[in-house]
């Protein structure tokens, strides 16, 4: 029947053309060698003692909003940590945590889904923001429950970020995605923790879906239709509609 026919193919045409609803927002898991050092854990069996090295992961969340056509207004929150631990055994323990949280506004473009259909959407991504950083280290005495010498120190400093991703829509309100972001940023003398972060995580999208096609001009050819005629219906227009493809893309 026609009314199947014509919702499958408005749910097609739906489905390829990226990221079709207004907003979204998402969770990521990130990587980032922010301590400048590879992640390992070694363990001496002879001497009891453990190294723990973590070199930086973390997670994210975002939050976008469609700014103009494949334009999208992104925020995000990042809290990423490097952790060393050793060596330690039943009695000492040394250890230092290091925290970098971005507060981020950006830009994404999604470069390709008004003229590829797909599921598959890549994007690009530049923005900035402040950049906090939180080290907190010490030195425990386990045995005698001494909490030992311990330090905390924080900064702040500005920075930006470019990259780009690609998402993965399964549903007009569901998509799975990755990204690769360059980060700079130095704090002065003190560290820099310029780098790259990768991600993997989902996003839930709401509000309208964008406009697949638009109904541009109607002309009506006959104003007065008779039964008697309906052969002459056959090959000749009624009316006369014009629609304009909005996706970029044949639908």
């Amino acid at each position: 029947n026609k009314a199947i026919v014509l919702s499958v193919l408005a749910v097609s045409a739906g489905f390829g053309q990226g990221i079709s609803r207004t907003q979204g927002a998402g969770f990521r898991v990130n990587y980032w060698n922010i301590t400048g050092q590879t992640t390992r854990i070694d363990v001496d069996n002879l001497s009891g003692q453990t190294n723990v090295n973590i070199s930086g992961v973390g997670a994210s969340a975002y939050y976008f909003s469609r700014a103009y056509r494949d334009l999208f207004l992104e925020m995000s929150i990042v809290v990423v940590s490097g952790i060393e631990v050793g060596p330690a055994d039943i009695s000492i323990s040394d250890y230092k945590v290091e925290s970098l949280v971005p507060f981020l506004v950006g830009l994404r473009y999604d470069f390709l889904s008004t003229r590829v259909s797909g599921a598959i959407h890549p994007y690009l991504a530049a923005g900035g923001g402040p950049y906090s950083t939180i080290i907190v280290q010490g030195k425990d005495t386990i045995i005698y429950g001494d909490s030992g010498q311990n330090s905390f120190e924080s900064r702040m400093e500005y920075g930006w970020y470019i990259g780009g991703g690609v998402n993965f829509v399964l549903m007009s309100w569901l998509a799975i995605n990755a990204d690769l972001k360059y980060h700079s940023i130095d704090f002065a003398d003190f560290k820099d923790y310029s780098g790259l972060q990768l991600g993997i995580g989902a996003s839930i999208m709401w509000g309208r879906k964008r406009a697949i096609y638009e109904i541009t001009d109607v002309k009506l050819v006959v104003s007065d239709i008779y039964p008697v005629y309906y052969q002459f219906y056959k090959n000749y227009p009624i009316a006369l509609v014009t629609v304009r493809n909005m996706v970029g893309h044949p639908i």
